[in-house]
């Protein structure tokens, strides 16, 4: 496994029937480490955070990713993808076969049928009343009502909140999060939130 991945974006893509791994946190970064396979853009730190893999589970390799990466000058740190401190996790749409990912306060889009990245969608654009910062928080995909979730945490006094992104109408809305449920959650930048969905129970 290329630089021993920690915090990253790892989705199936149930249509191709492929993993996919978008840079985040690697263990890679912080010194000498077992050695990555050969011809990945793996080798080093500067390369594994701007790269994203694919992991095939019938040959059981890593190849490269065959999209280009984000466009230049989004939030984050200087990677292409933003590294651990710009986005670390990720969801993946079949429907829409759309890869979604928190790009510190918006939205990323990777679509794999046009192997594009649409522009990113804001958070502020809808609430504009806090510094928002997603990148450690994991989100959720509810792909039968065509939504992704994500925790926004109560930085800045502005409180807890549960963000629901619309996928048909790309429109974003919020609904508290009581105190009782939120008093234990991590308010630190440096800690994560999961957020999972119940297709079950809905």
């Amino acid at each position: 496994m290329p630089a021993r991945p920690d915090n990253v974006g790892w989705v199936y893509d149930s249509r191709r029937s492929k993993f996919y791994m978008f840079p985040g946190f690697y263990f890679g970064t912080q010194g000498p480490q077992p050695p990555t396979p050969a011809g990945m853009g793996c080798a080093s730190a500067g390369s594994v955070t701007n790269s994203a893999v694919i992991f095939d589970p019938v040959t059981k390799l890593y190849t490269p990713a065959t999209w280009p990466a984000p466009p230049g000058g989004r939030p984050g740190d200087n990677s292409a993808y933003g590294g651990d401190i710009g986005s670390d996790f990720a969801v993946y749409d079949p429907i829409g076969d759309m890869v979604y990912r928190w790009r510190v306060g918006a939205l990323e889009r990777l679509d794999l049928t046009a192997n594009s990245w649409p522009s990113l969608i804001n958070a502020s654009t809808f609430f504009g009343d806090a510094t928002y910062d997603f990148h450690s928080d994991q989100p959720a995909i509810d792909i039968i009502g065509r939504a992704v979730y994500v925790v926004q945490r109560n930085f800045g006094g502005s409180g807890w909140w549960l963000i629901k992104y619309n996928i048909g109408s790309q429109n974003m809305t919020r609904v508290a999060i009581p105190a009782e449920l939120s008093a234990t959650l991590p308010t630190q930048t440096d800690f994560e939130t999961y957020t999972v969905f119940d297709s079950a129970s809905r």
